[in-house]
């Protein structure tokens, strides 16, 4: 097979590609790959351009609740690959050396730093562990994520806090700048939530939420592959 002109396409395909795949990732966008664990959670790993001119790159992961209605990829669990001493960490690719060895560096921090993260967040319990570590940000994004994930592994004393501050700070985000009309959304969605948890509805609900995130991000053949690994 011809190699790629583009010396990241090249090292991605040949390198990387195989790497992720042994370890149960598909290939989702042209730059970035995903797998469903335990039917709840998507994670997500990507390659993210430079701004600038293309020419450096860096890796963003991430796991995401299935079980929150979703429209597109986006979590406040997102990380990046660290390089050297930052935590913000980018990679050359000028020739096919420089992207070569910058992808045999991500293959090793994928395999050390991406995939133990992958598994400490590979069931809804595990995430929350993560997303209450991450609550003191204030993102009401990460309350309502973390509140659903309570929901999901059936604690419901413990989910209802978290989804009246996701309400809370919803609100907020909307009385701050009215234009902000996702918030309000996202507010009914926590209301609904709360609503199923004091009717006994919940699972029902949080079940539905999961077949229509599985549509809106395309997940049907991951799901899949789960299924018959």
């Amino acid at each position: 097979m011809a190699r790629s002109k583009d010396p990241l396409a090249s090292a991605t395909t040949t390198i990387w590609t195989p790497v992720l795949r042994e370890l149960g990732f598909r290939k989702y966008t042209s730059r970035s790959f995903g797998r469903v664990v335990d039917d709840q959670i998507f994670q997500y790993i990507d390659l993210q351009l430079s701004a600038n001119d293309g020419k450096e790159f860096a890796v963003n992961y991430a796991s995401m609740l299935m079980t929150r209605l979703q429209e597109h990829v986006s979590s406040t669990t997102f990380r990046r690959l660290p390089r050297g001493k930052s935590n913000d960490g980018w990679w050359d690719t000028t020739t096919d050396e420089h992207a070569n060895e910058s992808m045999l560096d991500i293959c090793d921090k994928t395999k050390t730093i991406a995939m133990p993260w992958f598994q400490k967040t590979s069931t809804a319990t595990k995430l929350a562990e993560e997303l209450a570590i991450l609550a003191h940000h204030g993102n009401p994004h990460t309350f309502f994520d973390l509140g659903c994930c309570y929901a999901t592994a059936n604690n419901l004393a413990a989910a209802t806090d978290p989804l009246r501050e996701a309400i809370k700070r919803f609100q907020q985000t909307y009385d701050e700048f009215p234009k902000r009309t996702w918030a309000m959304k996202e507010r009914s969605l926590a209301e609904e939530l709360i609503a199923a948890i004091r009717n006994g509805t919940s699972t029902s609900l949080l079940s539905q939420w999961r077949e229509q995130t599985a549509v809106n991000l395309r997940l049907t053949k991951f799901r899949a592959s789960t299924t018959e690994s």
